[in-house]
């Protein structure tokens, strides 16, 4: 096996331990990372920064801020995790230089995801989980809510928003026939397994994700009667669903309750520090000093904009969603763009996705959580990617470029 072979298989088999065992998953990465080491390939991974220089940015502001933060053991353990992420994303551009491999490691994400869908619902028939996440005094029709392997199911859900927007848009799991087969049970476990997570907040972001793809998408038919088994397959848990809606006891849930506390806590961290925030990995630990509210000790602000804003502060909230943002403008052209029917799946399914993780992020900070976020980075750097081999950067400025010669012409050269 040649070292870019290995290097491929050491990669596969990190993205399925990611979504199977996130923190043995991490170790697969500085074992990744070692192999590189080992044989002088480190140096070259950061080349790409050149020519991709916003993870570069995200590492620094991160780094200034977590320097900067009174609680620094916890700052560096999550700037630690974040530069795994971060060097993961870079093995990805620097390392993968075939259109088919990268197309394959989404293909194994999705294949992976199968199993924790399938996790997910096993768990929801035949285990319980704490009662603290089931408020039982209010909602008595759940018996228990899904998290699969990712600890949480509001994490859950927001893994699934990226991979059922991901199969929804047509990105198919293998370039095999059997794909139409496999592809389908994918989404409908996916589907499923979303409802059994009761995270009305997945669930709003889904909906968004759905409708964008609807909009684009050629596959309607597809896409409504897969939505067509997954409600048939629900309907004994209709009851609960619809109790998990009721807006006339909304405001007696306690989930929205702790939530007003911890973000009016992350508002008040921000005014402290607004250009460089408190230290990632801080807001816990300035919690108790900012609030009141006993009981509601927690790591994150259940909202990924004023966690952002509290421990980053205005450097790393600009250079965290810049980047993201800009990675949803690089998936719209290279839908609009590219001429593989693949490609533009993938492009479109992560342009929903992040719409609908945006969405989530506004009642929860999923995306701020390392079992998930490296999925947007493992994204984000496929789609790049696939910018590159589509040359879409090039096609975009050609296109520009024919617009602006005859003006060009008309200044400089007086050429009508």
């Amino acid at each position: 096996m040649s070292d870019a072979d290995k290097t491929l298989a050491i990669l596969l088999i990190c993205i399925i331990l990611l979504s199977l065992f996130p923190v043995a998953g991490y170790l697969g990465i500085v074992l990744l990372i070692s192999h590189l080491f080992r044989r002088n390939k480190v140096g070259e991974l950061f080349s790409i920064m050149k020519q991709d220089p916003g993870p570069a940015f995200l590492l620094f502001s991160f780094g200034l801020s977590t320097l900067l933060s009174k609680n620094q053991s916890a700052g560096l353990v999550g700037l630690a995790v974040f530069s795994l992420q971060v060097i993961l994303y870079i093995i990805i551009r620097r390392r993968i230089t075939d259109r088919q491999q990268n197309l394959n490691i989404m293909r194994y994400v999705l294949m992976a995801s199968l199993i924790v869908s399938v996790v997910g619902i096993f768990q929801y028939y035949f285990s319980h989980m704490s009662p603290e996440w089931l408020d039982k005094h209010l909602y008595n029709k759940i018996p228990n809510r899904a998290f699969s392997t990712l600890y949480n199911p509001n994490v859950l859900g927001s893994y699934l928003i990226i991979i059922i927007s991901l199969a929804s848009a047509g990105f198919r799991c293998t370039t095999q026939a059997w794909s139409k087969i496999v592809t389908p049970v994918v989404l409908v476990a996916a589907y499923f397994c979303m409802v059994l997570t009761y995270s009305r907040g997945a669930w709003l972001g889904l909906a968004v994700s759905i409708l964008i793809i609807l909009t684009l998408s050629k596959e309607k038919p597809y896409i409504l009667s897969i939505i067509g088994v997954t409600l048939i397959l629900t309907l004994p848990e209709m009851d609960a669903v619809l109790s998990r809606m009721d807006p006339g006891i909304l405001s007696d849930d306690s989930s929205n309750t702790y939530r007003h506390y911890l973000w009016s806590t992350a508002v008040n961290i921000f005014k402290e520090n607004p250009v460089l925030g408190a230290g990632l990995g801080s807001y816990g630990f300035y919690l108790p000093s900012h609030s009141t509210a006993a009981g509601y000790l927690v790591s994150h602000a259940h909202n990924i904009y004023l966690q952002i804003l509290a421990e980053t502060g205005l450097v790393g909230f600009i250079a965290f969603f810049g980047y993201i943002l800009g990675t949803m403008y690089i998936s719209f052209k290279l839908y609009r763009y590219s001429s593989c029917q693949q490609t533009r799946s993938l492009a479109l399914g992560t342009m929903a996705s992040i719409v609908g993780l945006l969405i989530h992020g506004s009642v929860d900070a999923t995306l701020y959580l390392p079992q998930l976020s490296i999925f947007l980075w493992i994204t984000a750097g496929v789609v790049r990617n696939a910018a590159d081999f589509e040359y879409v950067p090039s096609i975009v400025s050609s296109r520009l470029g024919i617009l602006m010669k005859p003006l060009l012409n008309r200044i400089f050269l007086n050429v009508k």
